[in-house]
C-alpha cells in the first residue's frame, strides 16, 4: 500500500485486522470473508489469525525476546500451529539476544523481535505498517532481506504500507496506489513508476534502487571491493562480507550519470554500459529504466534530459561514484526449515 501521508493506508490495514470497522463493504483474506456490512459478519480481532507489526512494536517490556516471541504461540491453539518459534529465532538471528529485554536491543533488533512474535501465532496475513519508519539507514537493508527470506520459507501473504516507493519496489510483487482515501491504482509494482497519473499520489524524493549483489572481492586492507550486479561489476569501499556473499545495495537514482558516448579520463572506475528500456516524465524530473543484466532506475532533470538526444532501446554509459554505492549490513546466510516436522 503505497500513498502520502494520510491517504489511508493505516486505516485499511486496521479495517482488516479488524482494529476499526468500516462502515460499509466487504473484507475476505484466502477466500474466508471476516467483514460484510450486508451479511452482518464482523469476526473478532483475535478470532482472524493475523498478524500486525504496528510502527510502535508494541513489545512487552518485561519479558526477554524469547518470552516476547512465545507470547503468541502460547496463545494460538495447537491445531493451528504450522511455525516453530525456535526456528523463528534461528531465522531472524534472534538467538545471542534471547535472554535480552527490549530496553536493551537496538532498533533494527526490536523490529525482528516484532516480525518474529507475529509469525510465531501462525497467522495466516500479515501486515506491517512502515516497518523500517525510523530505523537507521544500515538497517533497513537487513530488515528486506529477513521479510524476503520470510516470504520464501513461509508463503505467508503480506500487506506492507509504505510512503517509500523504493522499499516496495524491492519487495512487492503488486501494489495499490491511496489518495485521500480512496484507490487510484492497482497492479504490477513496476508499472507504479512508469505511471505520471500517479506522481502527485507518490513521494518520489530519493528514489533508491536496491539490488542484489554478489561479493567478488574484498580487500579491506586496500578499503576497495567489487561486486557484481546482473551482468556489470561495480568497485565500493571496503564491505563486511566474504568472496561469494550475497549482499543488498543501495544506489540513489540521483546519484547516477549517464553518458550518450564512452566517457575518457574520469577518475571513476564504475563506467558501465547499459541499454535504455523506459523513459517515463514525473513533473520536472526523467526517471530512466536501463538494463545491465539487472533493472536500474536513474533520475535526471527535465532540462538536462531534454539537452540530451535519449530514445528507449538506445545505449548509453553510466557513471557510478564508488561513495555513492551504500552496502547494507547482512543477514547470516544460513537458513533453517521453519515448519514444526521439517
Amino acid at each position: 500500500l503505497v500513498g502520502r501521508s494520510g491517504s489511508g493506508k493505516s486505516t485499511l490495514l486496521n479495517c482488516i485486522s479488524g482494529v476499526i470497522s468500516p462502515d460499509q463493504g466487504e473484507i475476505s483474506v484466502l477466500g474466508k470473508t471476516i467483514y460484510s456490512s450486508s451479511s452482518k459478519i464482523n469476526i473478532p480481532v483475535h478470532q482472524r489469525r493475523i498478524g500486525y507489526i504496528f510502527q510502535e512494536l508494541n513489545l512487552f517490556p518485561h519479558l526477554n525476546v524469547r518470552d516476547n516471541v512465545l507470547y503468541g504461540y502460547n496463545l494460538t491453539p495447537s491445531e493451528n500451529r504450522r511455525i516453530n518459534p525456535a526456528s523463528l529465532l534461528n531465522l531472524l538471528d534472534l538467538r545471542p539476544l534471547e535472554k535480552r529485554t527490549p530496553g536493551s536491543l537496538s532498533g533494527g533488533e526490536r523490529r525482528r523481535v516484532a516480525i518474529a512474535r507475529a509469525l510465531a501465532a501462525s497467522p495466516s496475513l500479515l501486515l506491517l505498517d512502515e516497518p523500517l519508519a525510523h530505523l537507521d539507514w544500515r538497517f533497513r537493508g537487513i530488515i528486506i532481506e529477513y521479510l524476503k527470506r520470510i516470504r520464501k520459507e513461509f508463503n505467508i501473504p503480506m500487506v506492507y504500507v509504505s510512503h517509500t516507493i523504493s522499499e516496495v519496489m524491492a519487495l512487492a510483487e503488486n501494489t495499490l496506489v491511496l489518495s485521500e482515501g480512496k484507490s487510484i491504482y492497482y497492479g504490477r509494482t513496476q508499472q507504479v513508476l512508469s505511471n505520471p497519473k500517479l506522481s502527485k499520489a507518490i513521494d518520489h524524493a530519493s528514489l533508491e534502487n536496491f539490488l542484489t549483489a554478489e561479493v567478488l572481492n574484498n580487500e579491506p586492507e586496500r578499503d576497495i571491493a567489487s561486486v557484481k550486479i546482473g551482468d556489470a561489476t561495480l568497485v565500493t569501499s571496503a564491505l563486511n562480507g566474504n568472496v561469494g556473499d550475497k549482499i543488498l545495495i543501495s544506489i540513489k537514482a540521483g546519484d547516477i550519470l549517464m553518458s550518450e558516448g564512452m566517457p575518457y579520463k574520469l577518475g571513476e572506475r564504475n563506467i558501465l554500459p547499459a541499454t535504455v528500456t523506459e523513459i517515463t516524465q514525473i513533473e520536472y524530473s526523467v526517471l530512466i529504466t536501463v538494463d545491465i543484466g539487472d533493472k536500474l532506475i536513474l533520475e535526471l532533470r527535465l532540462d538536462t534530459f531534454n539537452e540530451m538526444d535519449i530514445q528507449e532501446g538506445q545505449g548509453i554509459f553510466l557513471i557510478i561514484k564508488s561513495s555513492s554505492i551504500l552496502v547494507f549490513e547482512h543477514p547470516n546466510p544460513r537458513t533453517d526449515r521453519q515448519y514444526d516436522g521439517k
